[in-house]
């Protein structure tokens, strides 16, 4: 078994806010490895062979290290820093079996603590032929690409419409739940290893038996995003690509999402040219 996952911190039981996150980085990394620590566990469990990828995916994927897991795990592999090709899904191909993401957070708006899509700074919103989406979505169409299903998603509980929308099968384990933008109910850790614990196994049976379907969007892709500001737009306008279709909107269309991943990312990177 061949497993990629994929992290963030927002949807961590116990990370409120960005500033708590950075005045709290070594706290905030024992958060994570020990909803990690489940993950691997339960996959061991099943198969000690079992190869996983762990892709630290917040900021500039600087959040863990080789030095935060216990020498009794073999075969896992970690990929952080940055800039790296495919950002959240850096170094993803077929061979995987399953996807998870953990920390994983809601889509701008979505109501989740610090909600954003890709950029808090740069996007106001991301359209997929005409409906919203967030990274969950995002990056498992990536996945589903390459005919990859994501397995299991933890992270916040406001992201339950995501889920049912366009992850329907796949097993989710809410752990953090938004009091305000940058408040949190948290559970307890004890709590979120044993939630973690089964949520895997579950989707470990699921995805044994063929009940989760990769997802994909339907081609031709239409990407429209809503950018904070028409500077922002003015730049991103620039890249070949896309088409400026109001002061803050910008557009493009592809036939898959591996190529229309890229473009969204390259279009976020070079919006950082646009903040004045």
């Amino acid at each position: 078994m061949r497993i990629f996952i994929s992290t963030d911190i927002e949807g961590l039981s116990g990370v409120s806010s960005w500033e708590w996150w950075k005045n709290n980085e070594k706290a905030t990394t024992e958060i994570l490895v020990r909803h990690l620590v489940p993950v691997i566990e339960v996959i061991k469990e099943y198969d000690d062979k079992a190869e996983i990828v762990i892709v630290d995916s917040h900021s500039k994927g600087e959040n863990i290290s080789v030095l935060d897991f216990s020498e009794k795990y073999s075969n896992i592999f970690l990929i952080n820093g940055f800039p790296r090709k495919d950002y959240m899904m850096s170094g993803f191909d077929n061979t995987y079996d399953g996807v998870i993401f953990v920390g994983y957070h809601s889509l701008i708006g979505g109501g989740g603590a610090m909600d954003h899509t890709y950029s808090s700074s740069s996007i106001y919103n991301i359209r997929v032929n005409g409906e919203p989406v967030g990274e969950t979505a995002i990056n498992a169409a990536f996945a589903g690409e390459f005919d990859v299903p994501v397995m299991l998603v933890v992270g916040q509980k406001e992201m339950e419409w995501e889920m049912k929308r366009y992850l329907p099968d796949t097993v989710f384990v809410p752990v953090q739940e938004a009091v305000g933008r940058f408040a949190t109910k948290n559970a307890l850790l004890h709590d979120v290893d044993r939630s973690i614990r089964i949520g895997t196994e579950e989707a470990i049976m699921r995805m044994q038996k063929a009940l989760i379907k990769p997802f994909t969007f339907s081609s031709p892709i239409e990407v429209e995003i809503d950018w904070l500001s028409s500077s922002i737009a003015d730049v991103v306008s620039q890249m070949p690509i896309m088409e400026k279709v109001s002061p803050r909107t910008t557009r493009y269309i592809v036939n898959n999402w591996v190529e229309g991943f890229r473009w969204l990312l390259s279009a976020v990177y070079m919006s950082y040219l646009g903040q004045r």
